[in-house]
């Protein structure tokens, strides 16, 4: 869903990313979007619970991939689990990149599962940064696993979908909000692809 917008996101939040430097990433499709532009940086440590982002490292890249044990979870393809000892102890991660599916200034940002919550949980603990990236569609949509809270949280980037209030209501708990540019245009252009299908459905 919002492929284009998604993969706008994650060109803006590839800016935060450096040669030689060590990162989280999760299993989200923005995440993943994000691994893409990045194959090009040098030298990166990646530490990530998600095997495409994995594979793709691994295979278009020279980043140190790192994956800590967990269960294959597929709705996400992501590994899951309680790894918080695994990675206490070994050191600061200078940047953390996750979705979320779904956020609140009293929650923070919310998933479903609960193994993906304490699995992204995990990673937020040892990053210095938290930055999160969602389409405008998930906001309002019901959570109930937090992994990190409001005052954890760097950035939060979206689409230009997302009104001004959402913006407001987030800067007043000291989190920016980014609404990245060109995404609307992607998402219109969506919308109308879909309408014309829809029409021509029922027209069948």
């Amino acid at each position: 869903m919002d492929a284009a917008a998604k993969r706008a996101i994650a060109r803006e939040v590839a800016k935060n990313v450096q040669d030689g430097d060590s990162i989280a990433i999760d299993s989200s499709t923005t995440s993943y979007y994000l691994a893409q532009e990045l194959v090009d940086r040098d030298d990166l440590i990646v530490v990530t619970f998600g095997l495409r982002t994995a594979v793709l490292l691994l295979e278009q890249s020279n980043a140190t991939v790192v994956m800590p044990g967990g269960v294959v979870r597929r709705a996400s393809g992501g590994m899951v689990g309680s790894f918080g000892n695994t990675l206490a102890g070994r050191g600061r991660l200078g940047a953390g990149f996750f979705g979320t599916a779904t956020l609140s200034i009293e929650h923070g940002m919310l998933e479903l599962s609960s193994e993906e919550a304490a699995t992204k949980r995990a990673l937020v603990a040892v990053c210095d940064e938290v930055h999160v990236s969602l389409a405008s569609s998930k906001i309002g949509r019901f959570g109930i696993n937090s992994f990190a809270s409001a005052s954890e949280v760097t950035r939060i980037y979206t689409d230009e979908l997302a009104d001004d209030a959402f913006l407001h209501e987030w800067e007043k708990v000291g989190t920016p909000v980014v609404r990245v540019a060109g995404t609307r245009s992607a998402l219109e252009a969506r919308a109308l692809s879909l309408a014309g299908a829809e029409r021509e459905a029922e027209a069948v």
